[in-house]
């Protein structure tokens, strides 16, 4: 069995589980495939590149969200190749993912992937509530990233097989966000669309105040109140967008974006 995932925290949660033992391989297909244009996905030096061209805008912080997109470019970028491989060598394919953008993209790109080598691939979704093991209260959860590692072993629950139809659906997916090749795709009415990059702005705007918090302050009530499923460097790069447009203001700057004061202007 080879267990995919498309983010570093839920591949480190599954290693750690009971899990392990069974799996011949994890595949962590951590690309940020929300961000950034993907008609040269193949490509890492033109997939770097146009991160590069997206987020290294000469401010402290676009050099530290394009470090974090190159580095997971780098480290990841031969995964698809070596998933390919091991779907060609007959390996069952276990494919796990919540609603976040990120993971759905994943999700649709692995169908793509596979869609000509094998037909022994399941899917673990997230169901929109779990249950506490200890308890028995539900509680909702949006990405496998938010999973521990003692709950993987009871995700099989919801593990399904994914017939033809359902990989070619996913590859339509896959091929329709390819063409339209946007910077940003969000989640809408529960599937990835190609969105402008301003899509996220609204929640920055509705969570500074006209006094100044510090911007770590502000990611996290973002993350923590609306739960959009794109990362905290995605944010902090509209906030720059932001300052340069002039609809925020730097109250207390400091050498580290995330340690400076910011508010509405």
């Amino acid at each position: 069995m080879v267990e995919v995932v498309f983010g570093a925290s839920e591949a480190a949660s599954l290693k750690m589980s009971r899990l392990r033992n069974r799996a011949d391989e994890i595949i962590c297909l951590d690309l940020g495939l929300d961000v950034g244009e993907i008609r040269n996905l193949d490509n890492e030096s033109k997939r770097s590149n146009a991160l590069e061209t997206l987020f290294r805008d000469g401010t402290k912080a676009g050099e530290r969200v394009w470090k974090e997109y190159k580095e997971r470019v780098n480290r990841y970028s031969v995964m698809p190749e070596r998933l390919r491989t091991l779907a060609a060598e007959g390996k069952t394919i276990r494919i796990w993912y919540g609603k976040a953008p990120y993971e759905v993209c994943g999700y649709y790109y692995t169908c793509h992937l596979l869609n000509d080598l094998t037909d022994q691939i399941s899917a673990v979704k997230l169901p929109d509530v779990l249950f506490r093991q200890d308890t028995n209260m539900p509680y909702e959860v949006s990405t496998m990233g938010e999973i521990v590692h003692e709950e993987f072993p009871s995700l099989l629950a919801y593990e399904k097989p994914l017939n033809e139809w359902e990989i070619q659906i996913g590859t339509m997916h896959w091929e329709r966000l390819v063409q339209e090749n946007a910077v940003l795709r969000a989640s809408v009415n529960g599937k990835p669309m190609s969105v402008r990059e301003s899509f996220y702005d609204f929640m920055i705007e509705n969570t500074l105040t006209e006094e100044p918090q510090q911007e770590a302050e502000v990611l996290g009530n973002v993350l923590g109140e609306y739960e959009p499923g794109i990362g905290d460097g995605w944010l902090a790069h509209r906030i720059e967008a932001g300052i340069r447009k002039g609809t925020v203001r730097i109250a207390k700057d400091d050498r580290n974006p995330f340690e400076r004061w910011i508010c509405k202007k």
